[in-house]
């Protein structure tokens, strides 16, 4: 009889020690920065990214020396969106040929002011990348 009593007792030990050693796994303690959240929303041009399109759409002139030339491709501009939402330190951050890394800068200066970004609610200066195509017409190229 003392056989029988002893295997249901092992049994229910061999159960909590493997049920401590699960929770002691799941427990985890809060690390340093978890709960804190900061959220933040990058610069907008006015009316969203359809309206910027627009905008390039139908202000892009593209140059005579590039068109003459046959150069076209991507362009990287650049530049400083501040709390106000005006731009500043435009500049192309890859070279395509002169005359479109002026028309790039130009169509940049001539925009109007963007929707600034925010942190935690709050306006902040930020970079932004714009990419403009420099695309020659079919029959031209």
């Amino acid at each position: 009889m003392k056989k029988s009593f002893l295997y249901p007792a092992l049994f229910c030990l061999s159960g909590l020690l493997i049920s401590g050693s699960v929770t002691a796994q799941t427990e985890t303690k809060p690390q340093r920065g978890y709960g804190v959240s900061v959220s933040q929303t990058q610069p907008e041009f006015p009316g969203g990214p359809d309206s910027l399109q627009k905008y390039l759409d139908f202000n892009l002139i593209f140059p005579k020396d590039a068109h003459n030339a046959k150069v076209q491709g991507t362009s990287y501009v650049g530049f400083k969106v501040g709390r106000e939402g005006q731009l500043s330190d435009v500049r192309v951050l890859n070279s395509l040929h002169p005359a479109l890394d002026e028309e790039a800068i130009r169509l940049v200066k001539a925009m109007p002011n963007w929707v600034p970004g925010t942190i935690s609610g709050k306006p902040a200066d930020m970079q932004y990348i714009l990419s403009i195509d420099f695309i020659l017409p079919k029959s031209q190229k």
